[in-house]
């Protein structure tokens, strides 16, 4: 659950007022920290996942992008590709929701046949 009151941060100069910014650990490496890498772990990502669709629920419509995209912002963070990456779990979720409901009206299907 979300806070009732949410404060303002500083993640991203200009933007602060109507942006949200999420911060998990990684994402660079001590060989090459200028560089972003998808370093997230299961966990960290089932954990956006879950407060993404939080956020969602509470501010409908939102954007999802990485910090990196903001126009401001000069980072690689958060390592990757924050928007593709959402829009590819939405994909998944409905590919998974659609073969469910295929296999259940299969199912049906076949009881009625036979």
């Amino acid at each position: 659950d979300l806070p009732d009151r949410i404060e303002q941060g500083a993640h991203v100069r200009g933007d602060n007022d109507h942006t949200i910014g999420i911060c998990y650990e990684g994402g660079v490496t001590l060989d090459d920290p200028d560089a972003g890498f998808d370093t997230r772990t299961t966990s960290q990502t089932d954990a956006l996942i879950a407060l993404i669709d939080t956020l969602h629920i509470r501010f409908p419509g939102i954007a999802i992008i990485g910090h990196r995209d903001m126009p401001s912002a000069a980072t690689q963070c958060p390592g990757f590709d924050a928007g593709e990456w959402w829009r590819n779990v939405d994909i998944e979720r409905g590919r998974t929701w659609l073969t469910r409901f295929i296999a259940g009206l299969a199912q049906l299907v076949g009881r009625r046949t036979a």
